[in-house]
């Protein structure tokens, strides 16, 4: 279940709709972050404010709305995202990010 700090998050992020391309979101969450950079050097802040709100719990629909990219562009990424961490494609992304 998705903490109480998450959830304000993902609430701001949508009532305001302010960037969620925003670095600073992730900062929050410094464990989460500093594991992510440690562990994937290679990943661009793109993917790792791709990783933020998949963490956050966005569902497909949910980001490819607040990032002005098609649905299918949204799979696109987290199919790559996929294979750039070696993550199987029968492990649900989202729940991988959170538990991260």
């Amino acid at each position: 279940m998705m903490n109480f700090i998450a959830l304000w998050d993902k609430f701001m992020l949508v009532e305001q709709k302010s960037s969620i391309c925003n670095i600073k979101q992730l900062k929050r969450y410094p464990y989460f972050y500093n594991q992510l950079v440690s562990s994937y050097p290679e990943l661009t802040t793109g993917q790792l404010q791709f990783c933020a709100m998949l963490r956050l719990n966005f569902t497909t629909k949910e980001i490819a709305n607040y990032t002005n990219i098609s649905v299918r562009s949204v799979e696109t990424r987290k199919n790559r995202l996929r294979k750039l961490m070696n993550i199987p494609s029968d492990v649900d992304l989202n729940k991988w990010m959170m538990d991260f």
